[in-house]
């Protein structure tokens, strides 16, 4: 009878441990990094860089919010829907953020969204969340005069006058649904145990103030509802100048 009971207790402990092996095998991390650019260099808050248009332009905030992460497997499985939402603030040296308890295994493509989800954005406020939270108070991306949040914000100046003075207002807050982005990337990386992948995501601020772009001494102000013609085409422009790190 003891022998049984010893055989039933060990059979149970290594049940244990074979799970947490299991769920140790079975997960890891992966860490996403969204910056600005601007001339070729990396681009943090408050900074100042030239437009092909001539324009010197200083900005003192650039505030990003990703949400909708999905991986895709490269066997072809149904892709893994991540509910994070994550803004990025420029000011951080380190602008990037953990995704955690992640499937291991090799995938082919990631896609995400430059904005917040339309539930999310239609039905919750700030005060919903603790303070220091991506879509809480402190972010200061909602509207307290509006419904829903801010996508993304760019706020600075122009130096109208060249004259270094930096005269120009620049503000850029766009939201509502319709100016949210979503982009895929295809290309092969993975998620290994007891390792973080980085993925680094690149703005390239010369490709969204230019020629083609949008000219900083005539399209300076937008907070979406007010000229939603230039938010409209910034979230076009933002989406385009996104780019997979090499």
């Amino acid at each position: 009878m003891k022998i049984r009971q010893f055989i039933w207790v060990a059979a149970i402990l290594l049940g244990f441990a074979s799970c947490e092996k299991e769920s140790v095998k079975h997960s890891s991390s992966l860490q996403i990094v969204l910056r600005t650019e601007a001339n070729g260099n990396t681009f943090m808050t408050p900074g100042t860089f030239m437009d092909s248009l001539g324009n010197n332009i200083q900005l003192e905030t650039v505030r990003i919010y990703m949400s909708g992460i999905k991986l895709y497997p490269s066997n072809g499985g149904d892709p893994i829907e991540l509910e994070s939402t994550f803004l990025f603030d420029q000011s951080e040296t380190n602008p990037s953020r953990m995704l955690s308890e992640l499937p291991i295994g090799n995938y082919s493509a990631i896609e995400f969204r430059l904005g917040v989800d339309s539930l999310v954005n239609a039905t919750t406020l700030p005060a919903d969340y603790p303070d220091n939270h991506p879509l809480g108070i402190d972010a200061n991306m909602h509207w307290s005069w509006s419904t829903g949040y801010i996508f993304f914000k760019y706020e600075g100046r122009n130096d109208s006058t060249y004259t270094g003075n930096f005269d120009q207002l620049l503000l850029y807050h766009v939201g509502l649904q319709q100016n949210e982005r979503s982009k895929m990337f295809s290309r092969n990386f993975s998620v290994a145990q007891n390792s973080t992948n980085v993925l680094e995501f690149r703005v390239d601020l010369n490709k969204i103030f230019s020629a083609k772009g949008i000219n900083a001494r005539t399209e300076f102000d937008t907070q979406t509802m007010d000229n939603p013609v230039l938010a409209t085409k910034m979230a076009n422009l933002q989406i385009e100048a996104l780019r997979w790190l090499e």
